[in-house]
């Protein structure tokens, strides 16, 4: 509902997103590895966006602490826009925002590619 986009909810967040390869291109989910930590969902839009129209990003996050765990995931309008945004961003090294510049390790090279339809995981939790 309008209420629901208001405060920042997406109501689909929880949706399978098919990918249709049809005429029109479909909406096409992507999994982007490799993000630096201290990007938020903000950051991942504003980095997809110009490749294509974004609906949305969730940036998978640590259930006790909530950092980020460095990647999320990207629906993007269509599948052309998604293939743009692979070429573009698939192997691209981006910096961390803070950190000493003389450490070598400050950036993390971005893994973007297609998630597949049965490629969505079943909750594996185990009993402690």
């Amino acid at each position: 509902s309008e209420g629901e986009l208001a405060r920042g909810i997406d109501p689909f967040a929880n949706e399978k997103i098919p990918i249709d390869e049809g005429t029109n291109g479909g909406i096409a989910q992507l999994f982007v590895g490799g993000l630096p930590f201290s990007y938020g969902d903000v950051d991942v839009f504003e980095l997809f966006q110009k490749y294509g129209s974004v609906y949305s990003t969730t940036i998978a996050r640590d259930r006790r602490s909530g950092r980020s765990r460095g990647h999320a995931f990207v629906n993007m309008a269509s599948l052309e826009a998604a293939r743009n945004a692979i070429g573009a961003l698939n192997g691209r090294v981006i910096k961390e925002s803070y950190g000493s510049s003389q450490n070598r390790n400050n950036g993390r090279m971005l893994r973007v590619e297609l998630r597949s339809q049965g490629s969505q995981k079943k909750s594996s939790r185990r009993k402690i």
